[in-house]
């Protein structure tokens, strides 16, 4: 074999069905094209080739019947492989190609002319070329033809893989869309299930932390052991209402809320007298109405235990306002205030923590007053695409 023939293993020729165009039906644009380059380079024979390493197929030709070749007789083969357009006036008389069966015998072609198809990744995935019985020449004109038609059918080729594939990305989303609306059907089961479940564990851990509480001799372990179980008791109560709230990730926050300030009230101390709600109807997510959740039963449970303390009775409000723009949690008592100094940066115990640590997954801000009372105020942007 040639050693020009081995060079087709370039790494620039692309693979042989890169451009789906190898064993299909007749396109007649490509048709067209071929017509075209026989007739303007006044040839009796054109056609548009296509090589890989080990054959050549025809994908439209005119004044011939085009059948498959291996590629190690392919004239077109050498033209893809040299990169450039390859003319030979007399294929008998060049030593390269004049043993091919198809100089050497029928069509006994002996005039070539041919241009690779060179696509826009730089692959060369076969020729334009025009074929003569006879010995000739072609005009620089023709040859500039010739080569502009060659663009224009890998333009062609190079849009309709293009064409494909947004067809398949297409497919391909609208499958994932019915696959996501049917996950979103069952994780909305799976979340419900989770929240019962949660809800039923920490209800069983606060039931132990509040035995173990009562029968601790230290009054401050005793302390530390009834507010841990005051904290999971309002996690499972959000949770709770979680379950309760819907069927499907939007939670409808007012009677979100109702529920978990009842389950709240129904733990106040005896010198709280009423837990008072306002709120605006507004729909969230699940997660951000989990998050809200927790900042209202930190914030109220807080309120149950520092607002009134030696004796004193009151109540405590919780608020939820809601515009365009944000959503407002405010939580106040007619209590005995904030202690001097007091700031949520500052803040160094357990509850102050996880609501910085909230509000930092909100995107949202917290402000405090005293005097009388404690007032506290979370604004928290609306939109779905902050942070959830």
């Amino acid at each position: 074999m040639d050693q020009s023939a081995s060079g087709l293993k370039d790494a620039r020729i692309a693979p042989r069905h890169g451009y789906g165009v190898p064993d299909t039906s007749r396109d007649p644009l490509l048709d067209q094209i071929v017509a075209l380059a026989a007739t303007l380079c006044d040839a009796p024979m054109s056609a548009l080739n296509f090589i890989d390493d080990h054959r050549q197929w025809t994908k439209a030709a005119v004044g011939f019947d085009a059948r498959d070749v291996p590629s190690e007789v392919s004239i077109c083969a050498y033209t893809v492989r040299e990169a450039r357009t390859l003319i030979v006036s007399d294929l008998a008389e060049d030593a390269r190609f004049n043993q091919f069966p198809q100089v050497a015998g029928a069509p006994s072609l002996r005039f070539y002319a041919g241009v690779p198809l060179e696509m826009p990744a730089g692959h060369r995935i076969g020729t334009l070329c025009i074929l003569d019985h006879r010995p000739r020449h072609i005009a620089e004109t023709q040859q500039l033809i010739l080569q502009s038609l060659a663009r224009h059918a890998a333009t062609e080729l190079e849009l309709r893989v293009a064409l494909a594939a947004e067809r398949r990305a297409r497919q391909e989303a609208e499958r994932l869309l019915v696959e996501k609306d049917e996950l979103l059907a069952r994780n909305d089961v799976l979340m419900r299930e989770v929240d019962h479940r949660v809800k039923n564990s920490l209800q069983l851990v606060a039931s132990m932390l509040n035995l173990q509480a009562r029968n601790v001799p230290d009054k401050m372990a005793a302390q530390a052991l009834q507010d841990a179980q005051q904290r999971i008791g309002g996690i499972a109560a959000v949770h709770d209402q979680l379950y309760r709230a819907s069927d499907t990730d939007l939670v409808e926050a007012d009677a979100f809320l109702k529920g978990l300030c009842a389950s709240l009230a129904a733990n106040r101390p005896g010198n709280v007298g009423t837990l008072h709600l306002a709120a605006d109807k507004v729909t969230l997510n699940s997660k951000r109405a989990m998050k809200l959740g927790l900042l209202v039963t930190e914030l109220v449970t807080n309120a149950f235990k520092h607002a009134y303390p030696a004796g004193r009775e009151g109540d405590i409000r919780v608020a939820l306002i809601a515009d365009d723009r944000r959503v407002r949690l405010v939580v106040s008592d007619d209590g005995v205030g904030l202690p001097p100094g007091f700031s949520t940066d500052g803040g160094k115990g357990l509850g102050m923590r996880l609501i910085r640590s909230v509000l930092g997954q909100f995107g949202g801000t917290i402000t405090l007053s005293s005097g009388p009372g404690a007032i506290f105020v979370v604004d928290m942007p609306r939109s779905s695409s902050m942070p959830t």
